[in-house]
């Protein structure tokens, strides 16, 4: 191909990402090594661990990243305006994870009000470290997750006065946990 365009770069291991770059004359790479690493295959991590002297990291970080921190300036562009996230969400994440350089100024703020009257801010933390390992029932579930009732309880009752909110003020709403 004349062109092969990489999406999310970010996420795929090298060995992933050599194979479509093979196939180019121009290779445009695009992805964000901030967010979430490759996924490697647990065995194949494990083999490589016990095998080799190799480090997790160098294993996680992909060839985006490796690429991204070594080339020159005049070879990559980082975009710097975000369209998504209300901007006190996007504020957050840009200062936490880009040094304040993404900007959310062009997002029109009326599609992302929430309009619910008990929940004043956009963004809310909610922290479990201060409870007692006694009052958290861990359940061991299949394989090595595991269930944590009061986490869930914690959230349900979040959830339900989201809709006590939805049905008082008479919106409609969708939530994602």
């Amino acid at each position: 191909f004349d062109w092969v365009i990489v999406d999310e770069a970010g996420r795929s291991t090298a060995p992933e990402t050599f194979v479509p770059m093979s196939k180019g004359k121009k290779i445009i790479l695009v992805g964000d090594h901030k967010q979430l690493p490759p996924i490697i295959d647990r065995e194949l991590l494990e083999r490589a661990f016990s095998e080799q002297e190799i480090q997790k990291k160098v294993l996680e970080t992909s060839l985006f990243e490796y690429l991204y921190e070594k080339l020159p300036n005049g070879k990559k562009i980082t975009l710097n305006n975000q369209y998504r996230m209300h901007p006190d969400i996007g504020k957050l994440v840009s200062t936490l994870f880009y040094e304040g350089q993404v900007s959310s100024e062009l997002v029109n703020l009326g599609d992302k009000q929430h309009q619910l009257t008990q929940f004043d801010k956009n963004i809310y933390w909610v922290t479990t470290s201060n409870v007692k390992p006694i009052d958290q029932i861990y359940e061991r579930s299949i394989g090595t997750s595991y269930t944590n009732r009061y986490e869930a309880n914690l959230i349900k009752a979040i959830l339900e006065k989201i809709e006590q909110d939805c049905q008082s003020s008479g919106v409609q709403k969708t939530v994602g946990v």
